[in-house]
């Protein structure tokens, strides 16, 4: 069984990787950090430009299409490049805590894709 990344994860990870350390260096993090943003709006509006916001959205929807895994390999860049970024929660929890409802909250998806920070929104019901 193999377990090495596919070409097309490895050149998602090299982009990734290319991009954090042209976009992210260490005295963006540490501005981050000892400052009052909460985030790195440079870096977090390359990586929406980059349409990474979007990986597991369906295309239909505006998004990339592809699966978790292609979200762990950029996660794990974000994760070596200390990237000060709202991505996990952005993207993990609004476009994967409900991928049922993607019909009822389609609006919405214009948030995650183009917008600094995703806000969840439910329906109060569901009928």
């Amino acid at each position: 069984m193999n377990f090495d990344f596919s070409e097309d994860q490895k050149l998602l990870k090299e982009q990734v990787s290319r991009f954090l350390a042209d976009n992210c260096p260490i005295e963006i993090v540490r501005e981050v950090l000892e400052g009052d943003d909460f985030y790195s709006e440079k870096v977090w509006k390359g990586l929406i430009d980059l349409g990474l916001t979007g990986t597991t959205i369906p295309e239909e929807y505006g998004g990339l299409g592809l699966s978790p895994l292609e979200l762990c390999v950029i996660a794990e860049e974000l994760g070596r490049a200390s990237a000060p970024v709202p991505f996990s929660s952005s993207v993990y929890l609004a476009t994967e805590a409900n991928p049922g409802q993607l019909s009822v909250s389609g609006k919405s998806l214009s948030i995650v894709l183009g917008s600094p920070i995703q806000v969840i929104l439910y329906p109060l019901s569901l009928q």
